[in-house]
């Protein structure tokens, strides 16, 4: 998770109102059930539900392409009231689809005839350098649903998840190269997807040509293609890195109302990891402690990733500085002068770790809950959890698989 998601999921928080009810009821003053969601407060920013390799490759004659089951994806589950819930309503996985072989050094693009250049969709094409497409996109009636869409792009060693019905259709020569055709039935758009894969054995690369029309337009795209090798050295990128953390001391007085895991996260749960023995669902992103009684104390919990330094104070000031597990660290009173948040610092890491601490009560006259300024007894609690937690370092040797979408835009 970075920087921007965890500002849109923590620009508040604050326990659901289920649950202020609930501690703060004086039928109920220890109502809060351990392990339930987390409703507003967890983190958000979930972008699509991702899966594991898939088992029992299909049948196929070319040995660098590959269809398979997707029987072994990890879904996590979410909160019903989490943001961005509305991406999780994908159909479910159908196949693995897997492209593998030597790869290129260099950045191979291609050209096309100037033809191409009629219902070319500038915006949603990339170029290496001028002339020499890395992608290209045509959608000669932009606006329009129907309009028939064309992409050609080069790609490398790749996992793809398909979420509808899909088929190899043929497996031939096209252009003295191997080619595989496949249709994906259906879409985001309900329309099927043509899609042509070569295998340019010599330059280390794939194209993949696909056409909203017909197999037709999509073979004439892989027929005036003219691959080009740019000279551009591809970097050797390390291994990527995300962190996480433990509580080595939780409060016996408070209760866990919610927490979110590294393996809720498809991106991770469905990634390679460079240390295999690494429990994902022992490593925190997020978690949420409450204390009932007359007064109701809320502990958040969270990362933040990706941040340069020194970060930027926001949603507050700051009002003490000070050393927390041998960082830096400061306490901003939040907006409103009511919340506590307190930062530390891993410049190295480019990481924070933060909680914000509230408190509520209800109001005897109105029954209404009100949010109080955080007592300090509450702040020192939050101060020694921070004080023994642990970053935790997860590195991904190979990425999780992505959705196969070879019209998205943006």
């Amino acid at each position: 998770m970075k920087r921007n998601e965890y500002q849109n999921a923590f620009s508040k928080i604050e326990p659901s109102q289920a649950l202020l009810e609930a501690a703060l009821s004086p039928k109920k003053p220890q109502s809060v059930r351990q392990g339930t969601h987390l409703g507003t407060i967890l983190l958000a920013a979930v972008f699509t539900v991702a899966l594991l390799v898939g088992t029992a490759f299909a049948a196929v004659h070319f040995q660098w392409f590959s269809l398979g089951g997707a029987e072994h994806i990890v879904e996590p589950t979410y909160d019903a009231e989490a943001i961005g819930k509305q991406d999780l309503l994908l159909p479910d996985p159908q196949k693995l689809l897997s492209l593998e072989g030597e790869p290129s050094d260099s950045y191979i693009g291609f050209m096309l005839p100037e033809s191409y250049l009629d219902g070319q969709d500038a915006l949603n094409c990339r170029m290496i350098k001028n002339g020499l497409y890395q992608r290209y996109y045509r959608n000669p009636a932009r606006g329009n649903p129907d309009s028939p869409l064309l992409t050609v792009e080069i790609i490398y060693d790749a996992d793809f998840l398909t979420r509808y019905p899909s088929e190899i259709v043929k497996e031939d020569v096209l252009n003295g190269m191997q080619t595989v055709w496949l249709k994906v039935e259906s879409s985001a758009d309900d329309r099927p997807q043509y899609c042509i894969f070569q295998h340019n054995e010599e330059l280390g690369c794939f194209a993949m040509i696909a056409s909203t029309t017909s197999f037709e337009e999509a073979e004439k795209a892989a027929k005036d293609l003219r691959y080009l090798d740019s000279g551009i050295p591809i970097a050797q990128t390390e291994d990527a890195l995300y962190y996480g953390f433990r509580l080595g001391w939780q409060p016996e007085n408070m209760a866990l109302d919610s927490r979110t895991v590294m393996a809720d996260r498809w991106y991770l749960a469905n990634a390679t990891l460079r240390d295999e023995s690494l429990d994902l669902n022992s490593i925190l992103l997020g978690s949420n402690w409450v204390s009932t009684g007359d007064t109701m104390c809320n502990i958040g919990i969270w990362i933040i990733e990706g941040l340069s330094y020194p970060a930027p104070v926001e949603n507050g000031t700051v009002y003490k500085t000070g050393m927390i597990c041998g960082h830096e660290a400061r306490w901003v009173q939040g907006y409103g002068g009511q919340s506590v948040i307190i930062q530390i610092s891993f410049p190295e890491e480019q990481v924070q770790l933060c909680a914000q601490i509230s408190c509520y009560v209800k109001n005897p006259e109105t029954g209404e809950i009100e949010e109080i300024a955080a007592e300090e007894a509450c702040v020192e609690i939050a101060e020694r959890m921070l004080e023994t937690a642990e970053l935790v370092q997860v590195f991904i040797a190979e990425p999780a698989p992505t959705d196969f979408r070879p019209f998205a835009v943006g």
